[in-house]
């Protein structure tokens, strides 16, 4: 009876049910089931998880409230010009995509997930607060005497601008995995694929009600307010989640030592190895126990893996260029096109809307009817191909915005096709072309992002191992940073770029970008993003997904786990009927 209990021990084991390479995974992070039933079979924790999640709809409400008129805020209030104002937007966006690679490593070696979206949600509501101090017209409620010097605000809205970039970096980086423990081996092929495409409906849940109220009330009523009504919800949102945190309803994770620093010496190791020429096996493969170097094998897997994403995240900088043009150039395009509609005037940064609805629209279309349907069918949609999908779908966007700005400039110099137009009291010269010629380019980038931000959160999740899932989810955020960072080059060239201006007469987008060739630059990204896109299929036509069989992604969740289990179950099995033969 021995073997049997021992038989009984393996497979009632916690770990039976959670393989993982962390011993500190091995444990369910929500209890293990007593009976019959696994995780599996277990609701996940819906109502911790919304409360997770509503941090980083209050942060995408700050953010779209800080970055849809910043170039209106800046050019308008602070006199910067567009050139400043647009080159300011994007290193804002850039730095907020910088830090989560930062937020991830704190997080996981330091202090854990839950402190540190706590943290950061409290920083992000103190940045948002100096945001409203220095929109706030002190002067008109306290008069020139009583009020900061223009000096001191100016000092502050850089400084506050920091300090809410790197308090929405941290959170970037921590919620989606934070929530996606709360239901750790709950999660099958389905509910895995379900669970990113809801996170991400929640963002823009957040960005439609920024954008659609909060917009409108910063262009024609006050900043300060704009301002204001983010920074009381971040502050709700941060107090409930400590409140969850007191009563027991949040896992609160512990933080499992610096995995990063292992594989930088993993990768030192096998960068010393190249220059031993006798070597058998590859350089990687030559810092594994089994080949005398210093690390098992697993470890020197993982960073392996790491290799084969890294490609396919770089390949993504491009379209994060692309994505970013809603907020700076379409922006800067519609404040010179036609906005009234009788006697209304629609706000600029309304368009947005347009992404933002067919964002919350095609993501239940796509988890409830199309993604069903095709499972039905056994039609497979790799991860891959829907990430090439929406890339494809952000090259057609700019060149609809190409077209248009032709159009635009040609109805500018028609007889009767220019007129003055106030935008948030100031004043451009417009051309007599309905703004809505430029509902297509942003709801072209909204599809493209049901595909890749959805597709590309599930590949950082599921492709990641388990040890270094904090920094792939770091490194796909840093694709927003570098796509930024690479948009503010393209808008202002440097030096070497200036054969490029005396080509085209004048630069890409002056300080009045009438005078400019924006069509031109859509063009220039969309070539660009041609040539990605092809070589983007080379690699996904060469990746091989991490699966236990190397079979699609969407068949791997939790694989291993089941393997595991089913491997304890046969042992068992096996056992009981040699004890029945030898009775």
């Amino acid at each position: 009876m021995t073997e049997l209990a021992a038989a009984d021990e393996i497979s009632s084991s916690p770990s039976s049910g959670y393989n993982s390479d962390d011993d500190n995974e091995r444990i369910p992070l929500l209890g293990t089931d007593k009976g019959p039933t696994t995780t599996r079979d277990r609701k996940p924790p819906f109502g911790p998880i919304i409360g997770i999640f509503s941090i980083e709809v209050c942060e995408r409400v700050a953010y779209y409230a800080t970055v849809a008129n910043l170039v209106l805020f800046c050019t308008r209030d602070l006199y910067y010009t567009s050139t400043e104002a647009v080159t300011l937007s994007l290193l804002f966006t850039g730095l907020g995509c910088t830090v989560p690679p930062l937020g991830g490593v704190l997080a996981d070696s330091l202090i854990g997930k839950y402190r540190a979206i706590c943290a950061t949600a409290f920083l992000h509501f103190v940045g948002m607060a100096c945001m409203v101090a220095v929109a706030f017209p002190f002067e008109s409620y306290f008069g020139p005497e009583n009020s900061p010097s223009k000096e001191t605000l100016d000092s502050i809205f850089p400084a506050a601008l920091v300090v809410v970039a790197i308090a929405t970096g941290g959170i970037k980086a921590n919620v989606s995995p934070f929530a996606a423990q709360q239901a750790q081996g709950m999660m099958g092929a389905q509910m895995e694929r379900s669970f990113f495409n809801w996170y991400f409906w929640f963002l823009n849940v957040g960005t439609f009600f920024s954008i659609a109220v909060l917009s409108y009330v910063e262009q024609d009523v006050a900043f300060w307010i704009g301002f204001l009504v983010p920074t009381i919800l971040m502050f709700c949102a941060c107090a409930n989640l400590m409140l969850m945190g007191c009563l027991g309803k949040v896992y609160k994770d512990s933080p499992n030592g610096i995995v990063l620093l292992k594989t930088f010496k993993i990768l030192f190791l096998a960068a010393g190895s190249v220059c031993n020429r006798r070597r058998a096996v590859g350089c990687l493969d030559s810092v594994k126990l089994e080949h005398g170097g210093r690390y098992p094998g697993e470890d020197v897997e993982d960073v392996k893996k790491l290799g084969r994403i890294l490609p396919v995240f770089l390949l993504q900088i491009m379209y994060r260029t692309v994505f970013f043009q809603m907020q700076t150039t379409y922006f800067l395009q519609g404040e010179r096109m036609n906005l009234n509609f009788g006697s209304f005037e629609l706000p600029v940064a309304a368009l947005n809307l347009f992404y933002v609805v067919t964002v919350l629209l095609f993501v239940p279309l796509m988890d409830r009817v199309v993604y069903p349907a095709m499972d039905r069918c056994r039609i497979n949609l790799p991860l891959l191909k829907r990430i090439g999908i929406g890339m494809t779908l952000g090259m057609v966007s700019v060149a609809w915005a190409a077209m248009v700005e032709m159009l635009r400039k040609h109805t500018l110099v028609s007889p009767g096709g220019a007129f003055q137009q106030d935008v948030g009291g100031e004043r451009f010269t417009a051309a007599n072309m309905c703004i809505l010629w430029q509902i297509p380019q942003f709801a072209l980038v909204g599809c493209g992002e049901v595909f890749v931000m959805a597709a590309g959160s599930q590949f950082a999740y599921s492709q990641a191992p388990k040890s270094l899932r904090g920094v792939v989810f770091g490194c796909f955020a840093l694709t927003f940073a570098f796509g930024s960072f690479f948009g503010s080059i393209l808008v202002d060239p440097f030096p070497f770029c200036h054969p490029f201006r005396i080509f085209l007469g004048a630069e890409w987008l002056p300080d009045e970008l009438n005078d400019g060739h924006a069509d031109y630059f859509f063009l220039l990204l969309s070539g660009l993003m041609a040539v990605n896109l092809l070589i983007f299929a080379y690699v996904a036509t060469h990746y091989t997904y991490v699966t236990a069989e190397n079979a699609d992604v969407d068949k791997h969740a939790d694989v291993d786990d089941v393997n595991h289990s089913d491997n304890a179950d046969s042992l068992k099995t096996s056992l009981i009927e040699s004890l029945d033969m030898t009775a």
